[in-house]
């Protein structure tokens, strides 16, 4: 695990690596200010002012502030499958610049369809949603304990990102049918590995 790590480190100030890091940056900070537009457009249509009775004025500024509490919280929660749907666009960018300088003498990679390299993200983004929703009253009730919702965060999150991009290298090697099938065996192995 470390030396892939140190390798994708040395590799990073190449063309191919800044290219899909800045355009993938750039990608996901044009969706959170498109989310952030939109929901400072729709807390305008919240009611709060020109209400005769006071109540209905605090109960606004809290419900205002509390849902922009949420969007945030739900923007750094969501930020790995953002940013995995742009940097999933690249991807085969990134895989040719392994290849050619790791995997030389190997036979080549074919490059994803962008079609099947969208229905993969796409499908990890929600199963990335729908897990982090499913675990966020974990995150609320355990917030005061020290690291115990990072350890949740980067745990789940890690996990879902490694098979995602598994998915997405290994396709350029096989079909998806076969990839998963592949990803399943591996799963069988480590868990009796464990056992």
């Amino acid at each position: 695990m470390t030396q892939p790590f140190v390798l994708a480190l040395s590799q990073l100030p190449e063309p191919p690596f800044r290219r899909v890091l800045l355009k993938s940056l750039l990608l996901t900070a044009l969706a959170y200010v498109g989310c952030g537009l939109l929901a400072w457009y729709g807390f305008g249509w919240i009611p709060g002012e020109g209400w005769t009775w006071v109540p209905w004025d605090w109960l606004a500024a809290a419900f205002k502030w509390l849902a922009g509490s949420a969007i945030f919280f739900l923007l750094v929660v969501l930020f790995p499958a953002i940013a995995t749907l742009f940097v999933s666009l690249f991807l085969d960018e990134v895989a040719r610049a392994v290849d050619a300088r790791h995997f030389a003498d190997d036979a080549p990679g074919r490059d994803t369809p962008l079609s099947d390299s969208m229905m993969l993200a796409l499908r990890f983004m929600g199963a990335l949603i729908l897990l982090n929703l499913v675990v966020l009253p974990f995150y609320l009730l355990l917030w005061w304990i020290p690291f115990v919702p990072v350890t949740i965060f980067y745990g789940l999150n890690g996990y879902l990102l490694g098979r995602e991009y598994f998915e997405l290298v290994a396709q350029r090697h096989s079909s998806i049918e076969k990839v998963r099938s592949l990803r399943k065996i591996f799963k069988t192995i480590s868990y009796d590995a464990v056992l």
